[in-house]
Order: C-alpha cells, then structure tokens, then sequence
C-alpha cells in the first residue's frame, strides 16, 4: 500500500510538473498581456494600450481582434501605413470581419488623400487635376450615404 501511494505521489508530482512548462507559462503571460491591452483600450487609455497590442500580437500573431485594435490606435497616432498592415492581418485572419474592412478602407481612402495632397503640390498638370477631381467626385458620390457637414476633413 505504501509503495501504491508513492507511486501514485511520484505520479502527480511528474504530472503537476508538466502542466508548469514554458507553453502553458507563456500562455498565461498571454491571457494577463491580453487582460491588461483590453483594459486600458476599454479604458481609453490609448497610449498605454498601443505598445501592450503590440506585444500581443507579437506574442500570439494569431489574434483578430487583437490585430483589428491595433489598427486602429494605430490611426490615432497618425501611422497609417501601419495601420494598413494590422486591418489587413486582421482581415486574412477573420475575412468576414466587415468593421475591420471598413476601417482598413476608410484608412486607404486618408493615406491615398495625403498622396493626392503631395502630388499636387508639385504637379503642373492642370488638366490631370481636373479629371482627377471629376473621378474621385464620382466616387465619393458612389461612396457617401449620409452627409453630416459638421465632420472636419482635416488631417
């Protein structure tokens, strides 16, 4: 009987040992990262959650949502080209995600403004001008459901 219980108590030592490995360790370090980047994205605390989405989606890459808010702290800091590459990893993890898709084109349509803003500071191509301004008119009438004139279209 006493040799049943050591073996038994070798056992469980053996098996609690193992559930302590560096995976599940590092997946606990994950769950408390995760934690701490939605409280302080909940909290609006912006500055404090951009570097722990950062980490997270560097610790675990295979995170939508994470990949989806990282995008968009990233528009708030103005780093668009970035912001580009989070919604789009958000998107090929969760294709149907269709906020993430809105985000991402609402963020192309800004960085291809700011394109169109530099281009033409040294374009002297009045006519190029014009047929883009009638091009991107069209579009935007094709894109526009709503219109509130109280929204700032400043950078």
């Amino acid at each position: 009987m006493i040799i049943r219980t050591a073996a038994v108590a070798a056992l469980l030592s053996v098996l609690l040992t193992g559930c302590a490995t560096p995976g599940t360790e590092s997946r606990m370090d994950i769950l408390r990262l995760n934690a701490a980047a939605m409280d302080a994205y909940h909290g609006q605390r912006w500055d404090e959650a951009l570097p722990l989405y950062e980490q997270l989606v560097e610790a675990d890459p295979g995170r939508a949502l994470a990949w989806y808010r990282l995008g968009n702290l990233q528009v708030r800091e103005g780093r668009l080209d970035k912001a580009i590459q989070s919604y789009s990893e958000s998107l090929r993890l969760e294709p149907e995600n269709a906020e993430a898709r809105h985000n991402l084109g609402l963020v192309q349509i800004r960085r291809g403004a700011q394109h169109l803003r530099e281009a033409r500071r040294t374009l002297d191509r009045p006519q190029v001008v014009m047929e883009s301004d009638r091009y991107l008119s069209h579009l935007l009438v094709d894109l526009v459901q709503t219109v509130d004139i109280t929204v700032s279209c400043d950078d």
